[in-house]
């Protein structure tokens, strides 16, 4: 990584032990977002958070649950951005510039 760029993470103290997820593919995603950070981040920072979320619904599903559990994960950066036109491609992994 570039000496001028710091490398932040937030992790949510709330975050359980253990998630069901589809590790391998999460995982490539994050890979993917923090690759493409560090290639356009020249200076400043690039953080990955990892927030618990509990949202309240509205309309109560199967279980009978008004409240709902996430985990969100978020890359910033201070690099030059995504355009417009790239958005809808940015899972794509098989895809380069």
């Amino acid at each position: 990584m570039n000496e001028n760029v710091n490398f932040m993470t937030y992790l949510d103290p709330k975050l359980p032990e253990e998630m069901d997820n589809d590790e391998e593919r999460l995982m490539r995603i994050l890979l993917n977002l923090l690759l493409n950070s560090q290639k356009y981040t020249t200076s400043g920072y690039i953080r990955l958070s990892i927030r618990f979320l509990n949202i309240n619904c509205s309309i109560t599903d199967s279980d009978h649950s008004p409240t709902k559990s996430y985990v969100k994960f978020e890359v910033s950066d201070t690099g030059v951005g995504i355009s417009e036109e790239k958005i809808p491609y940015i899972f794509n992994l098989i895809e380069t510039d």
